[in-house]
Parts: C-alpha cells; sequence; structure tokens
C-alpha cells in the first residue's frame, strides 16, 4: 500500500482520472456534426480511391466527382470539411493515409483562418492521435483557444434536452445516425454522392455578390506565410506514401481576382510556395478560355458555384488532370496573372456612395477594370421627367460635390467609360 501513497503515482492517478472524466464528459455532450461523420465514415468505408481532392466548401462545392471520374477512369473522393484551413486539410489528409493509398492528392487551397468551431467539428473523426495533437496545436497558436480546441464540448454541444438525446443516441447507435443524416442531406437540393462531393442548387444570393463585386479590398502589409510549414509537410507525407501532391485554387468571380489585393497576394505567396518545393500549382483563376469558360453566371454566391457550373469546372479539371499525368506540359492553359489582367481591357462594373455633410453632398464613384483601361465618370442629376442635368463631366476624378437642395427631387446618375477606348459603351455605377 505504502506504493500508492507516493505522491508520483498521485500524479499518474490524477491525470488518468481527468483525461477518463475528460472522456465521459465529451461522450455525453460533444455534439456530432453530421456533415463530417458521412464524409469521414464515407472516406474509411470506400474500397478504393485513386484520386483524392482535400480542401473545405471550395473542393466540395466545385468539384463533383462522377465528372472526374468520366474522363479520368479513376476513383476519386472528396475529403472535404466546411470552412477547413491548411493544417485541418493536413490532419484529414494523415487519417486518409492510415486507410488509403492515393496515386494523386489535389489540394484545393485557401486562406481561410480557422474558427475554433470548425476544429470542434471534426476532433472526433480524428482517430490518428499525434495527427490530432498535432493539428490542434498548430491552429491554436492563431487565437490562442487551448482549452476551447483540446476540449470542444465547452464550445461546441447540443443547443436543447431533445438535441442532447438526440446527439447521445447517435453516439450509442452510430450507424443509425449515419442513415438518418444521410436522408437528411439528400432530402434538400443538395447531391451527396457518398463520396465526400456536395454540389448544390440553392437560390442566389444577390445581396452577397452585390457586397463582394462591388468593393475593392487592400493588399494586406504583411502576408502570413505559415502554411509553408504546413505545405511542406504535406508534400513529405505525400511522398512516403508515393502520392503526387498538386495544389489547385479555384476561381472566384472576376471582380474579386481583379479588386480584391489580398487575394492576389496569398495566391502568389502560395505559388511561390509551390514553386520553392517542387509542388505543381493551377491557379484556376488565370485559366484561359480554351480550358475553362467563363463560370460568373453560375456562382450562387460571392465565393460558390451551383452544381451545373461544378460540373464544367470538374470536366475543365480532370482534362488538366489527364495531360498533366501522362505527362505533357499543362502549364500554356494559365495566363500568367499580368496577362491576364491585360485581357481585361473594359469595365466590370461600377459603384458609389453617398455623403452629406452640412448643406453638401457627395458622391464618390469607384470601378473595377483591367490594367490597360483608364475609368473616368461623369455626374448628373435626372430629374422627374427622366431629363439629366450634367453636374460633372467625363473627368477621371471620381467624387462629386454639390449643394444638397439641387439634388431635390433628383436622382443621381455616374456614367463610367474607359477612356483608353471610347467604342466601349459606359456602364452605370448603382449604388453600394
Amino acid at each position: 500500500m505504502q506504493f500508492f501513497k507516493r505522491w508520483q503515482v498521485h500524479v499518474v492517478l490524477f491525470i488518468l482520472g481527468f483525461f477518463l472524466l475528460n472522456m465521459i464528459i465529451e461522450f455525453l455532450f460533444l455534439r456530432i456534426d453530421g456533415d463530417n461523420m458521412l464524409m469521414m465514415t464515407d472516406m474509411q468505408q470506400t474500397e478504393n480511391i485513386d484520386i483524392v481532392f482535400v480542401g473545405n466548401s471550395y473542393s466540395r462545392r466545385f468539384i463533383d466527382n462522377t465528372s472526374v471520374e468520366t474522363i479520368l477512369r479513376l476513383d476519386t473522393f472528396n475529403l472535404s470539411s466546411l470552412s477547413i484551413g491548411i493544417d485541418g486539410s493536413y490532419a484529414m489528409m494523415q487519417e486518409m493515409f492510415d486507410c488509403h493509398k492515393p496515386k494523386v492528392a489535389v489540394y484545393v487551397y485557401d486562406y481561410v483562418s480557422e474558427a475554433v468551431i470548425v476544429q470542434n467539428r471534426l476532433w472526433p473523426f480524428l482517430h490518428n492521435f499525434p495527427a490530432k495533437i498535432e493539428y490542434t496545436l498548430e491552429v491554436s497558436k492563431n487565437d490562442k483557444a487551448y482549452l476551447d480546441r483540446f476540449f470542444p464540448w465547452r464550445s461546441f454541444h447540443p443547443e436543447n434536452k431533445d438535441d442532447f438525446y438526440v446527439n447521445l443516441s447517435g453516439k450509442i447507435n452510430p450507424e443509425g445516425f449515419y442513415q438518418m443524416k444521410l436522408k437528411a442531406i439528400q432530402k434538400t437540393i443538395q447531391v451527396y454522392d457518398r463520396k465526400g462531393s456536395c454540389i448544390t442548387y440553392p437560390k442566389v444570393d444577390t445581396k452577397d455578390l452585390k457586397n463582394k463585386m462591388n468593393r475593392k479590398v487592400k493588399a494586406p502589409e504583411i502576408v502570413d506565410v505559415s502554411m509553408r510549414n504546413t505545405l511542406e509537410k504535406m508534400k513529405r507525407l505525400c511522398d512516403k506514401n508515393k502520392c503526387q501532391l498538386i495544389v489547385i485554387m479555384v476561381p472566384p468571380i472576376q471582380q474579386i481576382v481583379l479588386g480584391d489585393q489580398k487575394y492576389a497576394s496569398y495566391s502568389k505567396t502560395t505559388e511561390e510556395i509551390c514553386n520553392d518545393n517542387k509542388i505543381p500549382f493551377y491557379h484556376f483563376a488565370y485559366a484561359k478560355e480554351g480550358l475553362l469558360p467563363d463560370l460568373t453566371d453560375y456562382f450562387y454566391n460571392s465565393t460558390h458555384i451551383n452544381g451545373d457550373g461544378a460540373k464544367i469546372f470538374s470536366v475543365s479539371l480532370a482534362r488538366l488532370l489527364k495531360e498533366y499525368l501522362a505527362g505533357k506540359d499543362v502549364s500554356a492553359y494559365f495566363y500568367t496573372p499580368e496577362a491576364y489582367l491585360e485581357t481585361k481591357d473594359y469595365i466590370l462594373n461600377g459603384w458609389y456612395t453617398e455623403k452629406k455633410e452640412g448643406s453638401q453632398i457627395t458622391y464618390t464613384a469607384d470601378s473595377i477594370y483591367g490594367s490597360s483601361v483608364k475609368p473616368e465618370y461623369c455626374f448628373t442629376a435626372v430629374d422627374e421627367d427622366g431629363e439629366e442635368i450634367l453636374l460633372q463631366d467625363y473627368y477621371s476624378v471620381r467624387q462629386c460635390t454639390i449643394p444638397e437642395d439641387e439634388m431635390k427631387d433628383k436622382t443621381i446618375r455616374i456614367k463610367i467609360r474607359n477612356a483608353a477606348n471610347r467604342n466601349q459603351d459606359p456602364i452605370i455605377a448603382v449604388k453600394k
């Protein structure tokens, strides 16, 4: 009995008791995320994976497994978790290699900052303990939320009593819970193929599209390159498993490519890191139309495309992969960022804001355009009869300030033209 009185034994027993208690609490209160449960369960049960796509909703919404498999004649799987970052993607990839040995891993990169809830949702489905701990430590460095991440039941738990019982029954009967979640997702407009891909046909979010189209974003002073270390580990993991790693970026709406300097900075940095590590990198924002047609009409919000767009993108991606895997040089399918900007020799769209100060009102206009465009702005007041009164003729100045009284019973109309090509029709700016 003297053995159990030693302080070292007390410490060990305390630690074991603490972990046992935490396991009980986690079993009772950690909520099951249906999307991750479906995806990870299907990944483990899939018989064969030749090509795995890894990433977040960009992978899930843009890539249609059926379209890729039809062209490549290879088995695919979409290992995607909503809003997951590069560290979570690496952890999922480690989990996947414990079950499968794919020939190709395509990482769909996104510079998202991973929230606590995202890691909480994936936590119970990671069985590779070292990978699980490494992942949680890495993402905790950004927000210092170590407690919420290592004890996910603190922030991701059932909302009420009914939720609690459904969640608990799901842990007691995981197969029944799986079937319930599968039926639920199949009743919606989403198409889940039991291989991780989940293309969808929702209503267009016009407000979100308008907000992202009508704005410009400045480049960050410092670009976070913390993904360099994880991308290098991802490359070593694939090399160890004799798997070819490829990194891609899916195309956003054109206004983001041209008007969001933060996006441009991160994509440039990603390309540089990939080049340093001899990882093939393909940025589909700069794909030529011979490879990928314009997908603008298929975006249902500012970042995602519907199922029809996903099929078009997946065919283009499969064509690229087929030629690459056959040893062909596919770089000719893409513009350089500079060459891409030159192809947009017109004004995509324009907007304006108004600000009242004292008896004056100031209208400020802006627009998004290619590198060879010279925008000029014309301000007119339109009366009730539709007659236009010139306030400021076409000029490069984007602001116009006039007495507020002059705009009584009138509306503002701002036209934007390309001074470098007068043959192009002016566009009308919308109110932001």
